[in-house]
């Protein structure tokens, strides 16, 4: 045993060499390779744009302020543009002409949402009707929608409910500006408060002040939703089904 630990001391470098260079053959090579077969394909169907570095693209060219710098580099790689956000490809749009034909002419393959790991999570891997991709089952679930919950008849069925809390807000309001002690309405609070007795009432058929919907546990859940839905590292690299894994833990 001890012969045996000297001899791996002894040749602790080869060793050392020797998986860097197993995990470059392994690991790193094949990805290069591959992803240089797949720009080599690909090369001739896309716009121009700048060069990109490997692994990240073109993200060190974004800067404090993406969309002057993307200004200023479709002034050199014209109207349309092609990027890498790391592995995420990018294309950049800036003239009315190809704004039109990208959204009138091929609206439909330009019309579904960017893929990322806070909305596969908000929306239960991308099932409901605002996040799914547009297909099939975007056009049947929006159809379900359609004809279930935004009939005439399903929306005039809450017309009570919504004149009771528009007469409220506005005599809180009231209330508020006729008292001389107050210096200013803050309104942002009121209309929050408005928004979310509506909505709760047509989704649940309960108001925010009920038991099972405090005001302050709902404010907390819209919170923890936009903290899932900011933009995140991983999101320009989501061929990493590892990282994405274990972010979603």
């Amino acid at each position: 045993m001890e012969i045996f630990s000297e001899f791996l001391s002894s040749n602790s470098v080869f060793w050392l060499l020797t998986v860097i260079t197993t995990f470059l053959v392994f690991f790193v090579l094949p990805w290069f390779c591959l992803g240089k077969v797949n720009r080599n394909n690909n090369l001739e169907n896309l716009p121009p744009g700048p060069a990109r570095l490997p692994i990240i693209g073109n993200l060190h060219q974004l800067g404090k302020l993406p969309h002057v710098s993307l200004q200023k580099l479709s002034l050199k790689y014209g109207p349309v543009m092609h990027l890498k956000l790391g592995q995420v490809p990018l294309l950049v749009i800036s003239s009315p002409e190809m704004a039109k034909e990208v959204l009138k002419i091929h609206d439909t393959k330009c019309c579904s949402r960017p893929d990322s790991c806070g909305t596969r999570k908000l929306s239960y891997n991308r099932k409901d009707i605002t996040f799914s991709p547009y297909g099939d089952y975007w056009r049947e679930i929006r159809k379900l929608c359609v004809i279930e919950l935004f009939t005439t008849k399903r929306v005039r069925s809450f017309q009570r409910f919504r004149d009771q809390e528009i007469a409220k807000l506005v005599n809180d309001i009231s209330i508020e500006a006729s008292d001389p002690n107050n210096e200013f309405i803050q309104l942002d609070k009121k209309i929050l408060t408005f928004a979310k007795n509506i909505i709760c009432e047509v989704a649940f058929g309960t108001n925010v002040g009920g038991e099972k919907f405090k005001e302050t546990e709902i404010k907390k859940t819209l919170h923890d939703a936009m903290i899932v839905m900011q933009q995140n590292c991983v999101d320009h690299f989501h061929h990493q089904d590892w990282q994405t894994n274990w972010f979603r833990h």
